[in-house]
C-alpha cells in the first residue's frame, strides 16, 4: 500500500505508463493538490497510459487546482480492480487521452465544484461484461469527450452517468448507451441547471439504454437520435417535470 502527494506546486514528470493499485489486495492513492501537476511526457498512447485499480484498489484525487495530463486513464482494469477518481474545485483539471471506467472492473469518477476532465479520445462506462462504471457530475464540474469520437455508457457491461446541480457534459461526437448487447447504459439528467450535449444519441444499440430527463434539465443533440438502435436494441427516454 502507498500514497503518493503532489501538491504546493510540485510536479512529477513520467516517462512512461503508471499503475495504481496493482495487486489484488493492494490500495494506492495518488493525490494531486495546491497546484501540483502530474504530467506524462512519453510519446504515444502506449507509454502515457494510467491505471487507477489494475488488480487491486487505486484511488486519484485532484483538487485546488492539481492538474493531471497524460494518455488514456482506466479505473478498474482487471475484474478485482476498483478504480476511484475525484476531481474538485475550480482549475482542477485532467486532460487525457480517453477515460474509461470500469474495464473489467469498476470504476468511479466524480467531477464537483467546477472541476474539468477533459477527453482527447474514446471513453467508456463499463466496457466488458464484468466492467461496472459510474461517473457524477455535480456542482459546476464538467466533462468533456473531443476529437471527434465516441462515448458509450455501458459497452458490455454496465454504466451510470448522473448529472445534477449544474453539472455539464459536452461531446463532439455521438454517445452511446447500451452498445453491445449485454451492455446496459443509463444516463440520469436530474435537474435545470444541468445539461447534456452531443452530436448524436444512440439509446439502446445492441443493448439497453435509458435515458431519465427531469426537472428542466437539458439534452441537445445536434445530431441523429436513435431510440433502440438495432432489432436487439431495448431504448427508453422518459422525460419527466
Amino acid at each position: 500500500n502507498g500514497t503518493v502527494n503532489i501538491s504546493n506546486n510540485g510536479l512529477i514528470n513520467n516517462k512512461e505508463y503508471s499503475l495504481v493499485g496493482v495487486q489484488d489486495g493492494s490500495h494506492g492513492v495518488i493525490n494531486v493538490t495546491d497546484k501540483g501537476h502530474w504530467n506524462f511526457l512519453g510519446t504515444g498512447e502506449a507509454f502515457r497510459y494510467i491505471y487507477i485499480g489494475d488488480a487491486g484498489d487505486g484511488e486519484l484525487n485532484v483538487s485546488r487546482e492539481g492538474k493531471v495530463d497524460s494518455g488514456i486513464i482506466t479505473a478498474g482494469m482487471k475484474e478485482t480492480g476498483t478504480g476511484n477518481i475525484t476531481v474538485k474545485d475550480k482549475n482542477s483539471v485532467i486532460t487525457n487521452l480517453g477515460t474509461n471506467l470500469g474495464y473489467d472492473g469498476h470504476g468511479e469518477m466524480d467531477i464537483s465544484n467546477e472541476g474539468l476532465v477533459v477527453s482527447n479520445g474514446g471513453s467508456s462506462l463499463g466496457y466488458g461484461e464484468t466492467g461496472v462504471g459510474n461517473v457524477s457530475i455535480t456542482t459546476g464540474g464538467m466533462w468533456e469527450v473531443n476529437k471527434n469520437v465516441y462515448t458509450t455508457i455501458g459497452v458490455a457491461g454496465v454504466g451510470n452517468l448522473n448529472i445534477s446541480d449544474g453539472g455539464k457534459f459536452v461531446s463532439q461526437n455521438i454517445t452511446f448507451l447500451g452498445d453491445k448487447a449485454s451492455g446496459i447504459g443509463t444516463l440520469n439528467l436530474m435537474d435545470a441547471t444541468s445539461s447534456f450535449d452531443t452530436v448524436g444519441i444512440n439509446v439502446g444499440n445492441f443493448g439497453s439504454g435509458i435515458v431519465n430527463v427531469s426537472n428542466g434539465a437539458t439534452l441537445n443533440s445536434t445530431g441523429y437520435g436513435f431510440i433502440g438502435g438495432n432489432a436487439s436494441g431495448k431504448g427508453i427516454v422518459n422525460i419527466s417535470t
